[in-house]
């Protein structure tokens, strides 16, 4: 009976508690739904401004720069200005487009050292005028001339550049596995050849050449190939552009064969830049 009166004044005194506190809510807490009113009479509703923000356009790129590469890595960096973002492969691409349009033209051949001092050497373009030359079989003479530093072999061997060789100079497979030839057949091939040399000079080259001058050229394209008749004429300020002195400077530089220059070879260009010029030897042969 005792804890029983407790817990019954208890009760009581809660009811009590519970009846002051919702007296008190009703008359001195606002009801949050008018609270809600108010402040939603007080907000002012504003239609934001869009902004849109357009980057500047991209510039092409110079036209004798030529097309980009096709193929390019997927990363993606900041490009020099003003050509925004792309690849590294890009990137690598217009700095050295930059560099040769703020560089000018140097004429080295492959493998030359770039501390030559005749780089230095400014080649301007000219109108060629042709010296006169009396009437002379330029191409018999060319072709003895050829023999000469060529020489026949009859069997086959590897040249300086270490290529099997037979005959004057002939490096075709299928004359080399004859292992031998005879001196009238070599020359034979030697003269087909030569033929095929001239070809390609007259198709690479797109100004006007001299007798002589092709004779050169097609001696020097027999000895050194098609790739190295391209850099010697087909490069900026050379021959194709009119610049017929760059021959006379360049030309000499191809000397050299297995990675060491060779005495043959410098008598060789020696020869075919006189031969170019129109000037005979006629002691040599």
């Amino acid at each position: 009976m005792k804890y029983a009166k407790w817990l019954i004044i208890d009760a009581v005194l809660i009811c009590v508690l519970l009846c002051v506190w919702h007296w008190y809510a009703e008359k001195y807490i606002p009801h949050v739904s008018d609270i809600e009113d108010e402040v939603i009479e007080d907000i002012v509703f504003v239609e934001p401004e869009i902004v849109i923000c357009e980057e500047p356009p991209i510039p092409p790129f110079p036209e004798h720069w030529g097309p980009p590469p096709n193929i390019q890595l997927k990363d993606y960096v900041k490009l020099p200005e003003p050509y925004g973002q792309g690849s590294s492969t890009l990137k690598y691409w217009i700095e050295k487009k930059q560099k040769e349009d703020a560089n000018p033209v140097s004429f080295r051949p492959p493998g030359e050292p770039k501390e030559d001092k005749l780089l230095a050497l400014k080649l301007s373009r000219e109108e060629h005028i042709a010296p006169k030359i009396p009437d002379v079989d330029w191409h018999g003479y060319m072709l003895n001339g050829v023999m000469y530093y060529e020489g026949y072999y009859r069997s086959s061997y590897y040249c300086a550049g270490g290529r099997a060789t037979i005959g004057y100079g002939c490096t075709n497979p299928k004359i080399v596995s004859k292992g031998y030839v005879s001196r009238s057949y070599a020359k034979e091939v030697l003269s087909k050849e030569l033929k095929t040399a001239r070809d390609h000079v007259l198709r690479v080259v797109s100004v006007d050449l001299n007798k002589h001058q092709l004779c050169a050229l097609t001696s020097f394209t027999f000895n050194c190939g098609l790739s190295n008749l391209k850099r010697l004429v087909d490069q900026p300020g050379r021959l194709n552009d009119g610049n017929y002195k760059s021959v006379e400077y360049i030309l000499p530089k191809y000397r050299k064969a297995g990675g060491h220059i060779r005495k043959g070879l410098e008598k060789r260009r020696l020869w075919e830049l006189k031969l170019w010029k129109g000037e005979r030897d006629d002691d040599l042969f």
